[in-house]
This record gives structure tokens, C-alpha cells and sequence, in this order.
């Protein structure tokens, strides 16, 4: 790869991909109306981890697609005359959208803040992974649901070029995951992600 100058403020032609990992916090609270004798409730914070790919097609303007996994981390649900059971949530956001980078051509590249949106594939699966800790007769191994819904994302961050391979970045994202039948007892999965990483320069306007 040739050296690029990338302290030019010139994004245009540049991709890159990378990894960012970091925490997530889902909104909803309350679970699905027919599961509310079941006195299901879930840990509203988990992991997240995104791969993405980034494509500047101008100088402000990229394509931004990515593919996350967020933890939702345990739910537990009290089955009357039965007992308490319990398991995870996992969901895997497909994202494609566009970056907005609005001071590219006042800024230098070692430093450029950005927002984005746009659209989302998410599948979500809940996995069972004990029985009851009250009846020892009943257990439940790996049972699992799943379910796939179409939603939208928002988000907001930096990208800084710290040399002409490598590039740091952080966001902060919104997804709207609202799905028709229940993953762990919800519904609704949306919630906030904040994430930081690394990203590899796969082609620089010199090329």
C-alpha cells in the first residue's frame, strides 16, 4: 500500500474496517402483556460487539455497514406450582447507512466527528439454558426462540487516522428492535450502545 497523507482532510476513496466493543443498555422494562403472570424480568445491560466496514464515496459522506452482537444478558421468569427458570438474550443487528462527516473539509483526519443512520435486519434468539431451581424434577435443556424484525438505528462518534493503516474510533448508537413475537418474554429490545475500537485503512485515496 502506498503512503498516504492522511492529515490531508481529503476522505474521498478511503475505506476501512474494523472491530468496536463495548456496553449496551436496553430501554424496555416491561415484558410482553401475555407473559406478565409469568413475573418475567431481564438485565437491562450487556455487551456489544460490532464489526463494520466503512466506504467513502465523498469527502463527508460514507457507507456504513456493520454486524453486532448485543447481549441482553439473563432473563428469569417465575412459572407458578413450577419454579424459577432462566436464560439469555442475544441479538444480531445487520446495519447499513450513512456517515456524515460535516467538518471533513475543516478538519484534519486524525480527528473527525460523525453521525449516521439508517436501516436494520435483527434477529434475535433466547436460549433456555437451565430448569427450575425449586423442582429439581424439571429441568429444560438449550429449548431456544428466535424471531427476525426490520428496525432503524442513529448514532454519533469520532473517527480519528492515527497513521496511514490504522484508525481509532467510538460511537454511541441508538436501535430501534421491536419485534412481533416475544424473545425472552419482550418485545421490544431497544435500547442505547456505546462502543470504542480499531479499524485497518483498506484503500486510501492514492491508490
Amino acid at each position: 500500500m502506498a503512503a498516504a497523507n492522511l492529515t490531508a482532510a481529503d476522505l474521498d476513496g478511503i475505506s476501512y474496517a474494523g472491530i468496536k466493543i463495548g456496553v449496551g443498555h436496553t430501554s424496555q422494562e416491561a415484558p410482553d402483556e401475555q407473559y406478565i403472570d409469568y413475573n418475567i424480568s431481564s438485565d437491562q445491560n450487556g455487551f456489544h460487539t460490532e464489526i463494520f466496514f466503512n466506504w467513502h464515496f465523498l469527502n463527508e459522506i460514507a457507507l456504513d455497514v456493520g454486524l453486532s452482537v448485543i447481549n441482553r444478558g439473563e432473563f428469569r421468569w417465575f412459572v407458578e406450582g413450577v419454579g424459577n427458570f432462566f436464560g439469555t438474550i442475544n441479538l444480531y443487528p445487520i446495519d447499513a447507512g450513512v456517515k456524515i462527516k460535516p467538518l471533513a473539509s475543516q478538519l484534519s483526519d486524525n480527528y473527525q466527528p460523525w453521525i449516521a443512520g439508517g436501516g436494520s435486519l435483527i434477529v434475535g434468539r433466547g436460549v433456555i439454558e437451565g430448569g427450575s431451581i425449586l423442582n429439581p424434577y424439571v429441568y429444560i435443556d438449550r429449548d431456544s426462540e428466535s424471531a427476525t424484525t426490520l428496525g432503524w438505528w442513529l448514532g454519533a462518534g469520532f473517527d480519528s487516522f492515527v497513521s496511514t493503516t490504522i484508525g481509532l474510533t467510538g460511537s454511541v448508537k441508538y436501535h430501534k428492535m421491536d419485534f412481533g413475537e416475544a424473545i425472552g418474554g419482550y418485545l421490544d429490545h431497544s435500547g442505547y450502545q456505546i462502543a470504542f475500537g480499531i479499524a485497518y485503512i483498506l484503500r486510501t485515496n492514492n491508490e
